[in-house]
């Protein structure tokens, strides 16, 4: 079952709620700092307490632009917090009373291993590592890590040392999705998290250093794409995905995965309507799900968006040809998704076989209005019927709705896997006949035009599937 539960970082190692800071000296600098716990004690944790190696960052105000190492960095060492070296110049910079913004981002390392920076619009970006391809839309979707911040908190420096309260913490990345169970490389992992009313998940973007009047004070967040997908982070017991945010009121939720980059699909909707919000920001509420309940997208249930992509033999939808996982026979390609009342129940879409019928063969009408249906013995589809397509569903695949133009379908196969399709007529299951002849519409995919063939003419036949 799908567990949701609101899970609150809680950043003491104790049960109390607050921890104070080693009293540690760096040259002539002491450090005393208290760190509050954000949110409630008594719920389940997304990160139950500090572990060694944990590690807050700390800008203070009046130190400058475009940097992407933080003034202080304390890390914890399984007792205690322990004060790293003060970056060079920040010393002379301290006031008798200013601002601090302390972050904790869950790769414990705001080094190049994990962000790219960019100084833009005023701000220092720390850019974590980015995908774009087919899955996403062709959207940049950003791996985060869980990411906490405490901002414009006051310190005061006398006599030597630093003080300061760590309190009023937030969590930039408020929604979180485990996935257990699976073997594969996080970076190679994409989710989307959407309800069945098409409200996305926040997907994350970079998070950044804000000034105010020329000081870094606060944090900033930034938003990948608007369509709620997100790249996997390596976590002890599952790939992690964080999101900024996300709201959804009694709705069913969808999470669509891909562990290959985008070369397969498979998704996971709960059976029950669920209320999520996580606008406040004050907890990180969190969703697990086992890999085991996701599974292949089937064709009846195709967008728009899957225009292009293959369906194979057990009905399920492939971005590629190829996918370990799935055995079975990519067959077709999806042309058009849309109202196809001809082929009732199969209205939902109409796909074309990846290679014409016959070999190099051409054949006449009423063998072509044959052999395609003949493939529902010899290479049957999981809830899809094969047909030859009419003159109405030719035109549909060839429109706007479709591949855009019959060039663009005469010549959109071989890009995944398949054999385009001849300058030549091809056969259509619409017929005439008047007191001479007996005639069937086919298709010159050479000139664009319709024209009428006697019966007994030969031409190529390329089998349609209704889903």
């Amino acid at each position: 079952m799908i567990l949701f539960y609101a899970a609150v970082l809680c950043l003491a190692a104790v049960s109390c709620q607050k921890e104070n800071i080693i009293v540690a000296e760096e040259g002539e600098i002491h450090f005393n700092f208290t760190i509050n716990a954000p949110g409630a004690q008594d719920t389940k944790a997304a990160k139950k307490g500090w572990v060694s190696g944990d590690k807050i960052n700390i800008w203070f105000d009046g130190n400058g632009e475009d940097q992407t190492v933080p003034d202080l960095i304390i890390t914890f060492d399984g007792t205690n917090w322990i004060p790293g070296a003060l970056r060079s110049g920040v010393q002379a910079g301290l006031l008798d009373s200013g601002k601090l913004t302390a972050v904790y981002e869950g790769y414990n390392d705001v080094s190049s291993a994990h962000y790219s920076y960019d100084w833009f619009g005023g701000n220092e970006w720390f850019r974590p590592y980015g995908i774009s391809n087919t899955f996403t839309e062709n959207y940049s979707s950003y791996a985060s890590p869980l990411v906490v911040y405490a901002q414009k908190i006051d310190y005061s420096y006398d006599d030597g040392t630093v003080s300061a309260t760590l309190s009023g913490w937030r969590f930039r990345t408020s929604f979180k999705v485990l996935v257990t169970g699976l073997d594969v490389s996080a970076e190679n992992c994409i989710l989307q998290v959407i309800d069945e009313d098409n409200n996305y998940s926040d997907a994350p973007g970079p998070w950044l250093i804000r000034p105010v009047d020329g000081s870094y004070t606060t944090v900033g967040t930034g938003s990948s794409n608007y369509h709620g997908y997100a790249c996997g982070v390596q976590e002890a017991d599952g790939i992690a995905f964080y999101y900024n945010s996300f709201v959804t009121t009694d709705k069913k939720v969808t999470f669509r995965l891909s562990t290959d980059l985008g070369a397969t699909e498979k998704s996971y909707t709960t059976p029950a309507a669920k209320t999520i919000d996580t606008s406040d920001g004050d907890k990180c509420i969190g969703v697990v799900v086992d890999y085991s309940k996701f599974d292949y997208k089937m064709a009846a249930a195709a967008t728009a968006r899957d225009r292009g992509k293959l369906i194979c033999a057990a009905g399920h939808i492939h971005t590629y040809n190829t996918d370990a996982a799935c055995t079975a026979d990519r067959v077709a390609m999806i042309i058009y998704v849309g109202t196809n009342g001809e082929a009732a129940p199969y209205n939902h879409g109409l796909a074309l076989a990846l290679a014409d019928e016959g070999g190099d063969s051409k054949m006449n009408w009423s063998t072509a209005m044959s052999t395609c249906p003949g493939k529902n013995t010899s290479s049957p589809v999981t809830d899809a019927t094969w047909l030859l397509a009419s003159q109405d569903q030719w035109n549909l695949m060839m429109g706007e709705d479709g591949a855009g133009s019959y060039a663009d379908l005469r010549d959109g196969f071989s890009v995944v896997g398949g054999t385009n399709m001849l300058e030549d007529r091809y056969w259509s299951s619409t017929d005439y006949s008047n007191d001479y002849n007996d005639f069937g519409r086919s298709f010159d995919f050479s000139s664009g035009e319709w024209g009428l063939s006697a019966q007994n003419n030969s031409w190529w036949a390329r089998s349609a599937l209704a889903f």
